[in-house]
């Protein structure tokens, strides 16, 4: 019985490890590692996608760790902010309302840099890639973070 469960383990294993070896980068999975833009494999998913030259994936690459930087200037404001008003402070509205205005002005600000790196992104990719890319992105909304599918899959 030890030997037969044994042998069913080690062949459950071989067969993940040979699925696994079998896809392409980023396909299958779960959770972020699967696809997801400028996150985790993006790019290694993009290249793959996509068939980017290796000028392409250099300027993809430096938009990436611009993105980067400029998510860290940025910042995420003072998310505790909220949570430390007083309602019965005598200025809690006033504080709300510079806290409201704060989180919209961070929201435009998101709005305009991600326009800014689509624009860029366009500029880079051929009207085929792109097609392609604007392709991906709807199916990873609809599916989730965690991937995209071919036309096959579906």
């Amino acid at each position: 019985m030890k030997a037969k469960c044994k042998a069913l383990i080690g062949a459950g294993l071989i067969s993940m490890a040979a699925s696994a070896m079998a896809m392409g980068p980023g396909q299958g999975g779960c959770g972020k590692g699967g696809g997801g833009g400028f996150q985790g494999r993006g790019l290694e998913m993009m290249e793959y996608a996509l068939d980017l030259t290796t000028e392409q994936k250099a300027q993809i690459q430096a938009l990436r760790d611009e993105h980067a930087a400029a998510r860290g200037e940025r910042g995420l404001g003072n998310p505790a902010a909220l949570s430390q008003l007083d309602p019965s402070a005598a200025d809690y509205q006033t504080q709300l309302d510079a806290l409201a205005a704060q989180a919209a002005d961070s929201a435009k600000q998101r709005v305009y840099f991600h326009a800014e790196m689509q624009a860029k992104m366009r500029e880079i990719l051929t009207p085929e890639q792109l097609e392609k890319w604007q392709d991906m992105k709807s199916r990873m909304g609809k599916r989730g973070r965690g991937g995209w599918r071919s036309e096959a899959d579906e």
